[in-house]
């Protein structure tokens, strides 16, 4: 990649490539993010000489997570090996389709996804959206707007979906 960039006409002094994880490092380290109290007064500050952070990588395929610390000339020591797995979002949607089948029966769910792909579209999306946005004020229930009552009616197990909005 290095001599497709210089190939390219990039002055290589201008360049610095780095994996994902740290060049995610690299980006913490510098914003600032800390509110930082000093008496009455605030300011906000990157991080610190000495202090350590996560970076938490949570893609489509994979969940990654590594831990840096920062040293003296605003180095990046990284504390442990990146490690993770196959965890990321499309596993999430590959988990909430085993539970939708498990609760309605791999028949009922196929033939909903052949007969109305619209509406199995569009109930997917609206997992795709909800998991997207959560913090820790939500409850422990999650609601997902269900197909129309007569698309429920016809394929699923009345037990998918206590409520339709």
């Amino acid at each position: 990649m290095y001599h497709n960039v210089i190939f390219a006409g990039v002055d290589d002094t201008l360049l610095s490539l780095a994996y994902e994880p740290e060049a995610a490092a690299k980006y913490c380290r510098d914003i600032i993010i800390q509110k930082k109290a000093d008496g009455k007064d605030y300011s906000m500050a990157s991080l610190d000489l000495g202090e350590k952070f996560l970076v938490l990588d949570c893609g489509g395929g994979t969940v990654d997570i590594t831990g840096y610390k920062i040293e003296e000339g605003n180095k990046l020591i990284e504390l442990f090996p990146l490690s993770g797995g196959p965890r990321g979002g499309t596993e999430v949607d590959k988990q909430f389709q085993i539970l939708i089948v498990e609760i309605n029966g791999e028949d009922v769910w196929r033939k909903f996804e052949k007969s109305s792909m619209h509406d199995s579209l569009k109930f997917m999306r609206r997992f795709e959206g909800r998991k997207k946005v959560f913090d820790e004020n939500d409850e422990d229930k999650v609601k997902i707007q269900c197909p129309e009552i007569s698309t429920i009616k016809k394929y699923f197990n009345s037990n998918i979906c206590l409520r339709t909005v």
